[in-house]
């Protein structure tokens, strides 16, 4: 059972660095925000995206080796990096607005 949820949460954490990552290009902002306004995101708010997208992409390979351990655990994070840039793909292609939570907690914060 154990071993379902970390591969669950390797997929699921490779998906985010992947959503995360294409957030911070300014084709796939603009396509998954409400407004569609083309500006694109600060400097400061893309690396931030990509330092993040970055740290899902190791805890996946982290998960993916506490599953399996470092022979399978590799393949494993290989094959889950694969199909969570597809779904990612397929989901920036079909329905860009399911990222805007994503892109919601990417937003810079502004002070009130």
């Amino acid at each position: 059972m154990a071993e379902t949820a970390l591969v669950a949460l390797a997929f699921a954490s490779s998906y985010l660095g992947f959503a995360l990552i294409a957030l911070t290009q300014k084709p796939h902002h603009g396509a998954v925000s409400a407004s569609r306004s083309r500006s694109g995101l600060p400097l400061g708010t893309r690396r931030r995206g990509l330092a993040f997208g970055s740290l899902a992409l190791a805890g996946s390979f982290a998960a993916s080796l506490a599953a399996e351990g470092p022979s399978f655990g590799t393949i494993l994070w290989v094959l889950c990096l694969g199909s969570a840039a597809l779904g990612v793909m397929f989901t920036l292609t079909y329905r860009p607005h399911w990222l805007r939570g994503v892109q919601r907690a990417l937003a810079p914060v502004t002070p009130a």
